[in-house]
């Protein structure tokens, strides 16, 4: 075949070492993406979750050494830059084929390329190097093939080919043995492509071994060099530039044979540490879920506890891996399930990644044992996190292993308000750890009674500061139809027995202080006696002692009554300072402010000191407005205290319900009554209570209660002549009685009716939510800590259920007629619950008024 060489004088004019330039770099292609790459995708699936949950991502050890792993030696990338090399030089590509062939013999050559560039012979010669036809080496040679300024791998060509031969040839041409490009000299690539042999006859030729040069063996998973080396004793132990080791490149790729080899030298040490992330193989293994891997290294003592720069242990990484057979083998090993990185985050924390596949490594951690509630520094424990990523069978399982969803995030967030947000078929998980935590224990004789265990342990999980805390959670956010469940109701009565006892404390304190008051006001203000002892008359002189002995004993003694009023000082103090630190009860001041008890007991605080006597020695008229009003919100107030009890609440909630319905009444027909008030001033000009248009609409509110006063209102009396008005007068009258008094009043009394048969249809859920906000009230006046150490501490063996443990459980014998520590509805229903389960494991107690929601 005769060559065509093409005349191009700008090809010619090319230097020769930019027609054959051959940098190492073009020798590497990528293979595959990265694991980081792998991960960064992986995790951009994760945006939306908390900043924690993405800082769980490890740095893959390829951003380290990316030159030994995420690139490698590529035949096909060496053949594409020499074939570019010849078309650069206006060569034939044919000809490297033929030559690849064997199609052409050695003494073709000099007519092949008698009219060839000195390019395309070098490149040519370089062709047959890297396809070993070291045959036809000479022959191109004498045709003027010059790699004399060879600057760009020859020898690593050969090399790399296992080319003993080839390599024989350049050296014998003044090729340098240990010629380095890149950090690479030719024993790199006869390393990197495992030719044994070659890799020896370098070695025999004095060619220098670089400490580094079993990462490069193991890079490429050249088995049989890396026992080579090791057998000529290379420190496995050594760091390249990048900080890591042969082993760490074996455990990060999976190399399985390498590893062993390594290992098998009995040099290597297996806990050495990269530089940088300062981690084991053991780390890299886990990592990327290297199950093989990750035995081999264990049964070379591999420590499972050793950490990493973010005090991380393998357990984390296999974990947030989710390889289950990794997390297994560790555990077994002694790994510490609960062990915490830089960030307080635990296995437990690194397994609930957004992948479905997150359930298995999560019963695996927690069937070790892990803390189902451990929080990161973030205060995000797992339930947060699976709740957040909406993985319902972690939520579900969490739940069951007793995760707690009264926990907050630090934005306020309870773990169950995101539940409902994000998986809200788990709330039947909230109502099947309910179930699980009632048990039936038949006795051992059948003449003894079926006892009944009630484990409080679920509720009670917010530490000893507070017991509540979780059925307070399931009002709040909408749940509160759970705390109608046997075990609530049971809770909720044994914890009002122990709390009661406050409460009635509170109730007598405010009671005696309303009483004060009210004497104060009556005999001081009302009566006038103290201005009457300072011989200060406002009313009639008389006016205390009238048909009064009470009268005449306080103008003797008018100190009695500014004791009196020091005595309430006291009291109104007392009640300031349990005002100030019950603010700490609500999350905002809108929120103090939104309840009404709280604005009557600051005004009865205030008023009391706007009432005294003591400070000008009298008293003065608008002491008495004050004074009255502070009275009627007194004892208002008290009758909100006392209808929080749970016996007598449902009553006073239905005064509640209907003072609101005649309000939305009151709103809707206000102007229709002020109408009517206007049209009776007109119509009835000469009757004193429709003189006024105040004092009118006063009148009319009473005219409809039915106090009509017909006669003196439309016959007049002797006094006063009859209206003026008649036939007006009359039919205004008429129709105000009719669509008034019999029309509207009575539409008030059958909404007031129905509203009071709802009330009693749940009465019993309301008992249970009045029940809890009271117990969580006290609960929080009790444990704010403003009290000195030893007194909370004597509170709380007298209000908590549990003073030093979370371990508390009743038991009850249901159908023994002496059982009197539970409610006889309460124990049947948690026996019926216990009987359900003992038929059918996945039974899951329901409340009937959930049904009834329309």
């Amino acid at each position: 075949m005769e060559l065509d060489v093409k005349k191009n004088t700008l090809d010619r004019s090319r230097s020769f070492n930019n027609d054959t330039r051959f940098p190492l770099a073009l020798m590497r292609s990528k293979t595959s993406k990265s694991y980081s790459t792998k991960k960064a995708m992986f995790n951009q699936l994760n945006d939306e979750k908390p900043t924690m949950v993405d800082n769980m991502r490890t740095d893959s050890l390829e951003e380290t050494i990316s030159d030994e792993l995420s690139y490698k030696v590529c035949k096909e990338s060496i053949r594409a830059s020499l074939l570019e090399a010849m078309k650069m030089s206006s060569g034939d590509v044919n000809v490297l084929y033929a030559i690849e062939n064997s199609l052409y013999e050695p003494d073709e050559m000099a007519t092949l390329f008698s009219k060839a560039s000195q390019a395309e012979k070098t490149t040519a010669l370089l062709w047959c190097v890297f396809v070993k036809r070291e045959d036809l080496l000479d022959a191109l040679h004498q045709l003027g093939a010059d790699l004399s300024n060879d600057k760009y791998g020859a020898l690593h060509l050969a090399a790399f080919n296992g080319s003993i031969k080839g390599c024989s040839w350049l050296m014998l041409h003044g090729h340098d043995i240990n010629f380095t490009k890149d950090s690479y000299t030719p024993l790199h690539f006869a390393v990197l492509g495992n030719y044994v042999d070659c890799a020896k006859f370098l070695i025999k030729n004095k060619a220098h071994i670089h400490e580094t040069i079993v990462h490069s063996a193991v890079s490429t998973n050249a088995v049989d060099c890396v026992q080579l080396l090791l057998s000529l004793q290379i420190n496995p132990n050594v760091l390249n530039n990048k900080g890591v080791s042969p082993l760490h490149i074996a455990a990060d790729r999976g190399l399985i044979s390498c590893l062993k080899a390594i290992l098998d030298s009995g040099m290597a040490d297996v806990d050495i540490k990269t530089k940088e992330r300062r981690v084991t193989a053991l780390h890299l293994a886990a990592e990327n879920g290297y199950v093989e891997c990750l035995r081999i290294l264990l049964e070379n003592h591999a420590n499972c506890n050793e950490r990493n720069h973010k005090e991380q242990i393998p357990l984390h990484l296999a974990a947030k891996c989710q390889s289950v057979e990794c997390m297994e083998m560790l555990l077994r090993k002694g790994s510490q399930v609960n062990a915490s990185d830089c960030d307080n985050r635990t296995p437990l924390h690194a397994s609930l990644s957004k992948n479905i596949l997150s359930v298995h490594p999560l019963e695996i951690l927690l069937k070790w044992g892990a803390n189902v509630n451990a929080r990161d520094i973030f205060g995000y424990s797992p339930i947060h996190i699976a709740a957040l990523s909406e993985l319902s069978q972690c939520v579900d399982c969490l739940i069951m292993h007793g995760a707690d969803i009264s926990s907050k995030t630090p934005s306020g967030s309870s773990a169950l308000s995101i539940i409902m947000r994000n998986t809200p078929s788990s709330i039947s998980s909230v109502r099947k750890k309910l179930d699980s935590s009632i048990s039936l224990q038949d006795p051992e004789a059948s003449t003894k009674d079926i006892e009944l265990k009630l484990n409080f342990k679920y509720i009670l999980q917010n530490g000893p500061d507070g017991e509540i805390g979780m059925l307070k959670i399931f009002q709040n956010d909408g749940q509160k139809e759970i705390l109608e469940h046997p075990l609530c109701e049971a809770f909720l009565y044994v914890k009002w027995e122990k709390m009661k006892k406050f409460y009635l404390f509170r109730l007598v304190l405010s009671s005696i202080f309303v009483l004060v008051l009210s004497v104060y006001v009556l005999t001081t203000l009302a009566q006038d006696c103290y201005n009457a002892s300072k011989n200060i008359t406002l009313f009639t002189p008389t006016f205390c002692t009238k048909n009064s002995e009470i009268g005449h004993f306080l103008l003797r003694n008018p100190d009695f009554m500014e004791t009196v009023w020091y005595v309430l000082a006291l009291l109104a103090t007392i009640e300031l300072i349990r005002k100030i630190f019950g603010l700490v009860e609500y999350a905002s001041f809108r929120e103090y402010c939104s309840h009404v008890t709280n604005l009557f007991e600051w005004y009865m605080i205030i008023s009391v000191f706007l009432i005294s006597c003591v400070y000008t020695k009298r008293t003065y008229i608008w002491q008495n407005h004050v004074g009255a009003v502070a009275v009627l919100l007194g004892w208002s107030n008290l009758m909100g205290m006392i209808g929080q009890l749970p016996s007598v609440g449902t009553y006073v909630a239905m005064f509640s319900r209907v003072q609101l319905e005649f309000l939305k009444l009151f709103q809707a027909y206000i102007c229709l009554l002020v109408g009517f008030t206007l049209t009776f001033c007109i119509v009835f000009p000469s009757e004193d209570r429709f003189q006024n248009p105040i004092i009118g609409f006063i009148n009319i509110l009473v005219m409809m209660t039915g106090e009509l006063n017909v006669n003196e209102v439309l016959l007049g009396t002797e006094a006063k002549p009859p209206v003026l008005l008649k036939g007006t007068a009359h039919i205004v009258f008429t129709i105000f009685m009719l669509f008034v008094t019999v029309v509207l009043m009575n539409l008030l009394v059958g909404i007031a009716v129905q509203d009071i048969q709802g009330l009693h249809k749940t009465a019993g859920l309301d008992k249970l939510v009045r029940q809890t906000e009271l117990i969580h009230s006290l609960e929080l006046a009790l444990f704010q800590g403003y009290l000195p150490n030893r007194i909370v501490s004597m509170l709380k063996s007298q209000a908590l259920l549990t003073p030093s443990s979370y371990t508390v459980a009743l038991n009850v014998k249901p159908l023994n007629p002496r059982e009197t520590r539970l409610p006889k509805e309460v124990m049947l229903n948690a026996l019926d619950i216990a009987r359900q389960r003992r038929i059918d494991p996945h039974f899951i107690w329901a409340s009937e008024e959930i049904f009834d929601l329309e």
